[in-house]
């Protein structure tokens, strides 16, 4: 859902931050959102970004990180964020494990650390025209608690 919403994105011309936990797997990301602008004949705007930049759920220092990389990261009038899509995710995990803040993984990644990047971010959210918006996706896990 990710990497799809991605691709979307940067077709209708969005810059797109990617934040992954595996650098190879986030430059793998770029490429596959880079390959399906190509292939569907979408020149990026001038100005338009695709990158990747860490970002590790499990880690609230990382989290609190990832706001000031951004505005490092992007350029000009790229430094707001109009949509910040809340994907990542992770369940099944056979034993119960916890994060070093000391919170169990599950819950941190899929709940505590969205909500702390949400918060972390919200001075980025754009407040121009319709303002920003923060999209937060979740599986039908929940039937199986």
């Amino acid at each position: 859902l990710g990497l799809e919403s991605s691709c979307r994105l940067a077709a209708a011309g969005a810059t797109v931050v990617l934040a992954t936990r595996n650098p190879q797997k986030g430059q793998k990301a770029v490429q596959a959102v880079t390959d399906y602008l190509a292939k569907n004949g979408v020149t990026r705007l001038s100005g338009q970004q695709i990158i990747s930049l860490p970002l590790d759920l499990c880690d609230f220092g990382s989290i609190r990180a990832f706001p000031k990389l951004v505005s490092q990261t992007l350029d000009g009038d790229n430094r707001t964020v109009d949509v910040l899509l809340n994907n990542a995710g992770v369940m099944a995990i056979p034993d119960r494990r916890l994060t070093k803040d000391g919170f169990e993984t599950t819950f941190q990644t899929n709940h505590l650390g969205h909500f702390l990047l949400t918060s972390e971010l919200l001075p980025l959210i754009s407040k121009e025209g319709d303002g920003g918006r923060v999209i937060t996706v979740s599986s039908q896990g929940y039937l199986f608690a």
